[in-house]
């Protein structure tokens, strides 16, 4: 009679793992969760016979294997909200005085001022004692002053996280790129400053940051006020070479130099921080990914091919053929977009846009 112990062993290794991607499913939206994966392993075979014949027993319960991989930080407008960008922890107390470990930093305070997580364990660190901040003590209860009020830091060094398109075009619109980071002053009032990439050549960019006029003064409401600018090279492998990485210490950063903003605050020289602390560059140029979709508006006949689709929807489109026989499409100017359809079916052609 058969072993019915090795295809049970593989019934209940997949119930496991549909298990672990469960719980991934259901946790999609906890702050700081990280996912799991099924890791599966094998049964030590059995010799059967004089021959010595190998037979596998089937599988061992899959391990659960955590990956703690950097997720993305979102912006939530909580006031006491964090994240860790890279390794690292919150170290929290629980209410029995055992020091515990989270990512999650959707934090709020009570009534005595204590940073508590949302299951209420205190989250440890250093307070700064008189606007001076020591980090070589013991860590204790991070306690903000409930009604107080504490000295602004104005921002010193910003950095950000970036893809150029490769396959930007210059003088086009996927040849321009622009984003917002945001700068605090020296009376704690928050500013946006904007940079805007221009492709200028081949692995080659103009950056230019700017701030709202009316924010600063000798500018001019409506018109954005330039603070700096420059420009990016990068390698065949989209790699940032220019400018030069560190060391020293001074490479790798540009100089951002804010007027003195009309709200009163003091001229701000924030530093514009190219490279990690492992010196990778934070921005990269490569080719944006190509979504694989369906293209609105075709015949029946080919509602279910999968096409290729660039997003620039040029007017003449070709076959990208695999098979060696002729191609026959004709149009179908019923569609709100050009869509073709296939009077002979070929495996493995995909119409490309």
């Amino acid at each position: 009679m058969p072993n019915f112990s090795t295809p049970l062993s593989g019934l209940q290794a997949q119930s496991a793992a549909i298990d672990i991607v469960g719980n991934n499913l259901a946790n999609l939206n906890t702050t700081g969760f990280k996912a799991s994966s099924a890791s599966f392993r094998d049964l030590i075979s059995a010799s059967l016979g004089a021959s010595g014949a190998q037979v596998g027993q089937g599988v061992q319960t899959p391990l659960s294997v955590r990956k703690f991989q950097q997720g993305s930080i979102q912006q939530t407008g909580g006031a006491f909200d964090a994240a860790i960008g890279g390794q690292g922890f919150f170290v929290v107390l629980d209410s029995q005085g055992k020091q515990l470990y989270t990512r999650a930093g959707d934090f709020k305070v009570d009534a005595a001022g204590n940073l508590l997580t949302q299951s209420g364990d205190r989250v440890q660190g250093w307070t700064s004692s008189g606007g001076v901040l020591s980090a070589t003590g013991a860590i204790g209860n991070i306690v903000v002053p409930s009604g107080g009020t504490s000295k602004p830091v104005p921002t010193s060094i910003f950095s950000a996280d970036l893809n150029l398109n490769a396959e930007g075009a210059v003088g086009q619109p996927n040849g321009t790129f622009s984003t917002a980071v945001e700068v605090v002053d020296s009376l704690g009032a928050k500013h946006v400053l904007t940079l805007t990439f221009t492709k200028t050549a081949s692995n080659a960019w103009d950056y230019k940051i700017t701030i709202p006029g009316q924010e600063v003064t000798g500018g001019v409401a409506g018109t954005p006020s330039s603070v700096a600018s420059g420009s990016l090279t990068f390698d065949a492998q989209g790699n940032l070479t220019a400018p030069a990485p560190p060391p020293p210490a001074t490479n790798g950063v540009v100089a951002v130099t804010i007027p003195a903003f009309t709200n009163g605050a003091a001229a701000l020289s924030p530093k514009w921080s190219l490279f990690d602390t492992s010196f990778k560059p934070r921005l990269t140029q490569y080719s944006q990914l190509r979504n694989s979709s369906r293209w609105p508006g075709r015949c029946g006949a080919c509602a279910n091919q999968p096409r290729r689709w660039r997003p620039n929807r040029r007017t003449v489109f070709r076959w990208a053929a695999t098979s060696r026989r002729s191609n026959r499409a004709r149009f179908h100017p019923q569609s709100r977009f050009a869509d073709f359809c296939r009077r002979q079916q070929f495996p493995g052609e995909r119409l490309d846009f």
